[in-house]
């Protein structure tokens, strides 16, 4: 009986240094190459788009502590107001735990329209965070000319991130489990 629990973890481990060195891979490319590949304001958010789909497939903990931690980061290295994107990471992170997990998790345009919404969502909440802290950016202008194409690149990249994000999850999947279920299923026929 102990046996399984041992591998579980071990996997477990596993799957949480996994998902470790993606995220700081993330962050890295996040900060030192998309600025550089997409010049001007606009540019992919990999950071939200990974914890949109973390969210999706993960347990609560690791999406929980992969979305404070982007935050944490991405607040840290902008500079700008303390909480813009930890807020709104927290939020959707727990939106889409409470409203997505299940939902067909294994379909990438799953996870392609939980990015959009999620994308959508941080637009609204980190703008609302602004004009509570006294910014008067806020225009129509402003959100089409970045909410569009920001919504557009976070969809294309979902494409990409869901399909390591889904490797890790499976990983997490612990060998015995599969055996097991697959003896019990034949032995019951």
């Amino acid at each position: 009986a102990n046996e399984p629990q041992q591998g579980a973890g071990r996997w477990e481990i596993m799957s949480s240094f996994s998902i470790t060195i993606f995220i700081l891979v993330v962050i890295f490319i996040q900060a030192s190459f998309a600025p550089m590949l997409f010049h001007g304001l606009v540019q992919p958010d990999l950071i939200l788009t990974s914890i949109a789909i973390a969210a999706l497939l993960f347990d609560k903990r690791k999406a929980f502590a992969i979305a404070m931690a982007g935050g944490l980061i991405q607040d840290i290295i902008i500079g700008n107001f303390f909480g813009l994107h930890l807020l709104p990471y927290l939020l959707i992170t727990a939106l889409l735990v409470r409203f997505g997990r299940g939902r067909y998790t294994r379909h990438w345009y799953i996870s392609l329209l939980a990015v959009v919404m999620a994308t959508i969502v941080y637009l609204l909440f980190s703008s609302l965070i602004l004009w509570w802290g006294g910014s008067h950016y806020l225009s129509y202008s402003y959100f089409l000319s970045l909410g569009i194409p920001l919504t557009f690149l976070n969809g294309l990249s979902s494409i990409i991130l869901y399909n390591l994000l889904w490797r890790m999850k499976r990983e997490s999947e612990p060998k015995w489990w599969k055996e097991k279920t697959y003896q019990l299923f034949w032995q019951a026929y």
